[in-house]
């Protein structure tokens, strides 16, 4: 439920990274492990940065950008908002982007209630290595020693092999804010929309559903979890 004025989720900042799981251990300190099997063990971190409760204002700065201001109420709330994430990754390798074949993970975290309090919030969603390994084409790097042998196969994935969509919405399908990552070959955010949707309508079925994991089907789940806007659990969120 929302009260007050429907706000947007302003000017919102989507970041790439690698990141390794976090260790647990055992009460006798020692850590549970299981057998290697990727080159790559980090996990691809997709973390948006947003205000919800943005309200923004017909006012212009000396730059011609849009001021925006907090929500007035100062306890309102938005239950149902869907964090949806589209990947894309490299499902044919090419010499550059242009030349490579791109395929879509996607995502969605349906949160319980956010708080549209103007701050800065954050949310983290994760594409497991196991899905990196499987899907995406990057092929090891094999670069030749100065004496012409050839050295040990080095894999290593950038956060550059891929670019992403974040879209928030609410329970009913408005749209509260959206933002982008290394969509280079667009400037404005419709010629990057336009991408994605290029992306959706060649791929259709074949898109990898549910590998972006919220947050708590994460190794995430359980670090810092009062940081975070509360996701809603199995059964949908309280009326």
């Amino acid at each position: 439920m929302l009260y007050g004025r429907e706000p947007s989720f302003g000017d919102i900042k989507v970041k790439l990274s690698f990141e390794h799981a976090p260790t647990y251990r055992t009460r006798t300190g020692g850590v549970i492990n299981g057998s290697s099997l990727f080159d790559n063990e980090q996990y691809l971190a997709v973390e948006a940065i947003y205000n919800p409760g943005v309200v923004t204002e017909n006012v212009v700065n000396r730059k011609g950008k849009q001021i925006s201001s907090p929500q007035a109420a100062s306890n309102a709330w938005l239950d149902g908002v869907e964090m949806k994430v589209l990947v894309a990754y490299p499902e044919v390798t090419g010499r550059t982007r242009k030349e490579t074949v791109y395929g879509l993970f996607s995502g969605k975290t349906t949160f319980w209630s956010i708080r549209l309090d103007g701050k800065k919030h954050t949310a983290t969603m994760f594409v497991p290595p196991q899905l990196l390994a499987r899907y995406t084409n990057i092929r090891a790097r094999s670069p030749r020693k100065s004496d012409g042998k050839i050295p040990r196969s080095s894999y290593r994935l950038s956060t550059r092999d891929f670019f992403v969509e974040v879209i928030f919405t609410t329970r009913d399908g408005k749209e509260l804010g959206r933002g982008y990552c290394h969509v280079d070959a667009a400037r404005t955010v419709n010629e990057k929309d336009a991408v994605f949707r290029h992306l959706e309508s060649r791929l259709g079925s074949r898109i990898v559903e549910g590998a972006v994991l919220s947050r708590d089907l994460s190794p995430w789940a359980l670090i810092n979890p009062e940081r975070y806007d509360f996701i809603s659990p199995p059964g949908g969120t309280k009326k």
